[in-house]
């Protein structure tokens, strides 16, 4: 995150030299409550911002200094607003409960045809690996959940080949995590490529990225130049899938999708019609040519350029991935019409009730008159 936020900084040196405010006027910066989130997003910063000095609004990086001694003699705080605890935050955490987006990812994992198929195809495979780790591995979710356990251990140099556990041979090892993640890689395009997930999981996001540009152009709220927002691989892959720009690959640490909203004074009849935006994608962190332009035809059906996108069309399209009531829609709460619907049919039985008991005294009870001898 410390280069992604090097790579930023050169990118928009001209408009954070010539700032004279206090970051916290034109940057705004919000995270998930997860750890790692909190942590990349103050490497991000660092890096962005770097230090002050009287004389001029930021330092000039030193080719001298290693990035260590750059940032242990120079570094700014700015406010990382975030929501506690964990999972707390519907629109950046990945575990914010919702019932409906569970019950659809368990749906499609059982009754999608494509990846009954592909879990049919690699029958064996699954068999043996549930074997080795004695887990039982049945689902392309499971087959995730293992890769990602093993994935991170081999970063760690812990090998299942090594002394003392052998219990397979390093080809196998080798051979297992690249299965493992091409498995992984169809279950992410399947998976995440779902709008009613989109809407559950990202579609806040969704939101507040489109009330962002709309305030902008309406002149609202200018002050804030750059907003940050810290979030988890699975909403940056259905965020990436609803915009038709998944590139099916797996979402790796760092991951960042950066927009550029841009104006073009051409005097367009609608003023609106003068702004659009620029996409950008960094894939990886660890090579200098990590960074990649791309537009999205799904969105952006009717952009002129290559690389722009009309803002009026991006958040036309976006939109109807918004949800109109998160909590009700994830399953949380019941509409008012419900609430209402459900005490009438309540208050509607309980009369019924008391109707029918009445009914039944009053003919118990002229039963009971009749029986009664008369005495003249």
């Amino acid at each position: 995150m410390y280069r992604i936020g090097k790579f930023l900084h050169e990118a928009y040196k001209d408009f954070l030299d010539n700032q004279t405010e206090p970051i916290e006027k034109y940057i705004y910066v919000r995270s998930s409550g997860s750890k790692r989130c909190l942590e990349s997003t103050q490497m991000l910063t660092t890096a962005l911002l770097f230090g002050e000095n009287e004389n001029q609004s930021f330092l000039k990086f030193d080719n001298n200094l290693t990035d260590y001694d750059y940032l242990s003699q120079y570094w700014h705080p700015i406010p990382i607003h975030s929501i506690s605890p964990k999972g707390s935050d519907s629109m950046l955490d990945s575990i914010t409960p919702c019932p409906n987006a569970d019950l659809v990812v368990s749906e499609m994992s059982h009754k999608n045809e494509n990846m009954k198929r592909i879990v049919e195809e690699n029958f064996d495979f699954l068999e043996e690996i549930s074997r080795y780790t004695g887990n039982k591995i049945d689902s392309l979710k499971s087959v995730y959940d293992l890769y990602q356990e093993l994935f991170i251990e081999s970063q760690y140099d812990y090998h299942w080949w090594k002394e003392p556990y052998s219990i397979w041979t390093s080809d196998y090892e080798t051979y297992a995590l690249s299965k493992l993640r091409e498995l992984s890689r169809i279950y992410w395009s399947i998976q995440w490529n779902n709008k009613e997930l989109q809407t559950l999981r990202t579609g806040l996001l969704i939101k507040q990225l489109n009330d962002n540009i709309q305030n902008q152009i309406d002149k609202k709220n200018r002050d804030k130049k750059i907003f940050i927002y810290s979030t988890h691989d699975t909403k940056i892959a259905l965020l990436l899938h609803s915009m038709g720009i998944f590139n099916g690959f797996l979402i790796p640490a760092g991951a960042t999708i950066l927009f550029e909203l841009h104006q073009d004074k051409s005097g367009s009849l609608d003023p609106i019609d003068d702004w659009f935006l620029r996409f950008y994608y960094f894939n990886e962190t660890y090579t200098s040519d990590w960074a990649y332009q791309m537009v999205s035809d799904k969105i952006c059906v009717h952009h002129q350029s290559q690389w722009s996108c009309p803002a009026n069309y991006f958040m036309r399209q976006m939109e109807k991935l918004e949800p109109f009531d998160w909590k009700y829609q994830c399953g949380l709460l019941i509409q008012p019409f419900s609430f209402f619907a459900i005490n009438l049919f309540i208050l509607t039985t309980n009369f019924a009730c008391l109707l029918g008991l009445f009914i039944l005294l009053r003919l118990y009870s002229s039963k009971v008159r009749n029986r009664i001898p008369s005495h003249n």
